[in-house]
This record gives structure tokens, C-alpha cells and sequence, in this order.
């Protein structure tokens, strides 16, 4: 499994995708082929401390480079399709398990392609202090405690909802947000629990601040992917920048 949220050096800069991990890409590497086009857009969650300040630091990495433009488009879905299909984004980076579910049943008649990048999965997160950091988290506690949700659609149900909800169960979410950088900040200083990509908080500063913990139920893991219309399947400009993120997430 890939480590979450890798930190990226002076030569690297950070993409922070779908709010499950970060690609690293690495604008030092490889140029692009001839005819790059002016900007390349695709679709990510914004998820940590400042998701639209690292997309314009890749920006302005690549622009010095090459002079190739990025857009990094915020979803408030997990369905990138309608941005594919209108031509909108280039590439969507995140975990889209519908929409992949739906390209693999399509196989070749699909008009979409995908790539994994890599896996990770869900913890639970709360303040250093907190007492139910004292010892393993039981189902009793997790679902007993006060909870704060990230939700990108701002819908208060999740898959950690979903899962509970299998096991009879059920947890009260007394707050929601966006972001899991801004998770992150309201538990560090309250005592809700949130779940987070497993090392979000390191990554993000929050290290000294907050602990996890394993979940005391079991969720599917996290298969975060890039997903991309036929059309520029062999568009040679397109192809380096999937070949950037691929080589990034190795």
C-alpha cells in the first residue's frame, strides 16, 4: 500500500486528491511532448491545509518549466462524468468506486479509461487527551461519542454511515464540513471524533496535535484512481500527464 500524503521535496510539488491521499508530481522529470496544450484541468477534492494553494503551486512549478497551465476543478460528487464528457476536466483524480464499478462492467464499449493510482484506507482521529486515546476504540465508544463528518456534497451521511448502518448501529454527527484539513483543526481543540485518510494528520502538521485509532468496523479500502475520456486516450500531451502521476504514485 502507498503511504498517504507523501511529503514533497523542493524539486516535487503536492497534489492533494479526493481528500484520500497525495500524488506527488514530479515537474522536474520529463518534459512534455510538443503541443501541450495551454491548460489541463482534472477534478479533485480539495482536502488539506490549503488544496487550491498546492494546485497553484503545481501550476507555477510546471508553467516556469514548460509554460503548461493547471486547473484543478473542486467535485462535490463522486461522479466525474458529466466534467469528462463536456470536455470540462482533462483528468479526474480521486475514489470513485460507482463510476468504476460502471467502466469495468462496460468494458470496451466504455467511453471512459482508468488507472489506479494507489490504495489507502480510513482511522479515526481525535485530540491528544481525548479519553477514548487511552486504550483500543470499541464500537460501544465510537458510537457514543460525538462525531464530526467531512462530506464534499455537505450531505451528513458517509460510508462510515453506511457501515454502521449494516451492523444496526448508528453514531451522532453534531458537525460537518468540507475538509479534512478542517476536520483536523476542529478536533485537534474539541472532543469530536472524525474519520481521516490513515496519514492525513502527520502530513498536514496535526501530528503533535492528534491520534488515531483502528476503526472498530470494517470499511472497504480507499482505491483512489484517474479517470479519463477515450477521446485523449492517445492524445500524446495527455498520455505525459498521466505518466507523471502514475510515476508520481509508485
Amino acid at each position: 500500500m502507498k503511504p498517504s500524503f507523501p511529503l514533497a521535496s523542493l524539486a516535487r510539488a503536492s497534489l492533494l486528491a479526493c481528500g484520500l491521499g497525495a500524488a506527488t508530481l514530479a515537474v522536474a522529470q520529463t518534459a512534455p511532448p510538443p503541443g501541450l496544450p495551454g491548460t489541463l484541468a482534472w477534478s479533485a477534492y480539495d482536502v488539506g491545509s490549503g488544496g487550491y494553494n498546492q494546485a497553484v503551486a503545481i501550476g507555477n512549478a510546471l508553467k516556469q518549466r514548460y509554460g503548461v497551465n493547471l486547473r484543478v476543478l473542486p467535485l462535490i460528487t463522486r461522479d466525474p462524468r458529466a466534467l469528462l464528457d463536456a470536455g470540462e476536466a482533462d483528468l479526474a483524480v480521486g475514489f470513485f468506486p460507482e463510476v468504476i464499478a460502471a467502466i469495468v462492467a462496460q468494458g470496451g464499449q466504455s467511453h471512459l479509461r482508468h488507472a489506479r493510482l494507489y490504495d489507502t484506507r480510513y482511522v479515526c482521529a481525535m485530540r491528544k487527551g481525548h479519553a477514548l486515546a487511552r486504550r483500543a476504540l470499541t464500537l460501544d465508544a465510537f458510537c457514543n461519542a460525538h462525531h464530526l463528518l467531512v462530506s464534499f456534497s455537505g450531505e451528513a451521511h458517509g460510508f462510515t454511515d453506511e457501515a454502521l448502518a449494516g451492523l444496526n448501529r448508528q453514531r451522532r454527527i453534531v458537525l460537518t464540513v468540507n475538509q479534512f484539513f478542517t476536520a483536523s483543526r476542529v478536533v485537534a481543540h474539541s472532543d469530536l471524533l472524525t474519520v481521516l485518510p490513515e496519514g492525513f494528520a502527520e502530513s498536514a502538521g496535526f501530528g503533535p496535535e492528534l491520534v488515531t485509532r483502528e476503526l472498530p468496523l470494517a470499511l472497504a479500502p480507499v482505491q483512489v484512481e484517474m479517470v479519463w475520456h477515450l477521446r485523449h486516450d492517445v492524445d500524446p500531451a495527455h498520455r505525459w500527464l498521466r505518466e507523471q502521476m502514475l510515476a508520481a504514485a509508485a
